[in-house]
């Protein structure tokens, strides 16, 4: 059953946007990932003076997100994360387990 813009709820209507756009980014994937390369490099510098300038107003808002969003960031910092290399640790050990041996020699195996 197709459903209209008028007989949808807003949840409804989100998420066919959603859906909509995650198969459009699949189907034009290497186009838009080309277009954004260009875009960066040709705005290299304005794009870094634009950090510069704004470090202090992004990290206010960071901070204010992570106090909103504690619990969220608490309860993902404890899922577990399953590594190509047959391990499983937590996302919050998730870089301390990159640099771990078993790791390295997987990653070095896999290379060859």
């Amino acid at each position: 059953m197709d459903t209209t813009i008028e007989t949808m709820t807003l949840e409804e209507y989100k998420a066919k946007q959603k859906e909509y756009k995650r198969k459009y980014y699949l189907k034009n994937k290497e186009k838009i990932q080309a277009k954004n390369k260009a875009y960066y490099k040709k705005n290299n510098e304005v794009i870094k003076e634009w950090r510069v300038k704004n470090k202090q107003k992004r990290d206010e808002n960071n901070v204010i997100y992570r106090e909103l969003h504690k619990q969220k960031i608490a309860l993902k910092s404890k899922e577990p994360y399953y590594c190509d290399c047959g391990s499983i640790s937590t996302y919050s050990s998730k870089y301390a387990h990159f640099k771990s041996k078993k790791h390295i020699d997987f990653i070095k195996k896999k290379k060859n």
